[in-house]
């Protein structure tokens, strides 16, 4: 049975928004150290507190804009989805050309 490359990657995303509805902030983990590497590089002296920092500023400004965006608002994890998705493979794309280069 051979798995078609949309196929996959529906499946993929529809599991993150299942779980992006329950909260699940996993992308701060993963885009965080990705975008301080970019600005700061691979010294783990300056990339560890600076992963810290730029997960704390993303997750802010996920809190922030749920907050503003009605009554209830959106959940965090869904914002973090709708930010952290597309960036996160945007990321992984351009580390990917580079890494063949």
């Amino acid at each position: 049975m051979r798995i078609q490359a949309r196929d996959l990657g529906s499946g993929i995303f529809a599991h993150r928004g299942r779980r992006g509805v329950h909260r699940d902030l996993g992308f701060i983990g993963l885009v965080g150290p990705h975008i301080a590497r970019i600005f700061v590089g691979s010294n783990s002296k300056y990339l560890i507190p600076a992963s810290a920092a730029f997960g704390a500023a993303f997750l802010l400004f996920a809190d922030t804009i749920a907050k503003v965006t009605g009554v209830n608002g959106l959940p965090v994890g869904v914002i973090c989805l709708m930010i952290g998705g597309p960036l996160f493979v945007f990321i992984l794309v351009k580390q990917r050309k580079s890494a063949w280069a």
